[in-house]
């Protein structure tokens, strides 16, 4: 199982998101506007960021098993968010549902995962709904271009769809930032909360898009 420093996952954020061209995530020739979609952002969470208070909630996977005990505000806001690093580097991705509990796996991806077997990629990675965006599309958020990444590039507006939430339904999309801290980034484009974007389909899911692969 590979492990993660915290300056580790920036040097992958800054190497994911600088520097690319719209051709690498295969733009389309004839672009789709899909519409406004209201946005929210979600990320990573670092138990080394959190109090060290009483551990005693537990995470565990799809067959029960314990992979760790958290407290609680970490179990609240991993619930939230869908994936998580732990003290000891791992990081755990949501699974699933059994009994009405979510239940949860340990993944080599940096950032966690999406849909199917996707990475999630700060500043490329959006949730949205299949309904309305197909997953795995590639799509252009128009006021997204030009924004700061942390690397100090800017973004060209390229995202994938690789990602669903059980409250991202009709108009919503989730963008995906790696870091709690870099909604300052988004602060600084001028991107609030719920503000509804302009999304243009780029191009429909490859067939052999990650969306599609089991993830185990």
């Amino acid at each position: 199982m590979a492990a993660f420093t915290s300056g580790a996952l920036i040097a992958l954020l800054c190497s994911a998101t600088s520097g690319r061209a719209a051709s690498e995530f295969g733009a389309g020739k004839d672009p789709e506007p899909l519409g406004k979609f209201r946005n929210t952002y979600y990320y990573m969470i670092f138990e080394s960021d959190y109090p060290k208070d009483e551990k005693t909630e537990s995470i565990l996977s799809l067959d029960g098993k314990l992979i760790a005990k958290v407290t609680k505000k970490y179990y609240k806001d991993l619930l939230i968010e869908g994936s998580g690093q732990l003290n000891d580097k791992r990081v755990v991705n949501w699974a699933g549902v059994v009994d009405g509990k979510s239940r949860y796996h340990i993944t080599t991806l940096a950032w966690g995962r999406g849909t199917g077997a996707c990475a999630l990629k700060p500043f490329r990675t959006i949730a949205a709904d299949p309904s309305q965006i197909p997953s795995g599309a590639v799509v252009r958020i128009k006021e997204t271009i030009g924004m700061k990444l942390p690397d100090g590039t800017k973004h060209d507006g390229i995202w994938r769809a690789e990602d669903t939430g059980s409250a991202i339904l009709k108009d919503r999309i989730d963008i995906f930032i790696g870091k709690k801290s870099y909604n300052k980034l988004l602060d600084a484009a001028k991107i609030t909360h719920m503000q509804a974007l302009t999304v243009t389909l780029l191009k429909q899911p490859m067939s052999d898009s990650c969306v599609f692969k089991d993830p185990h």
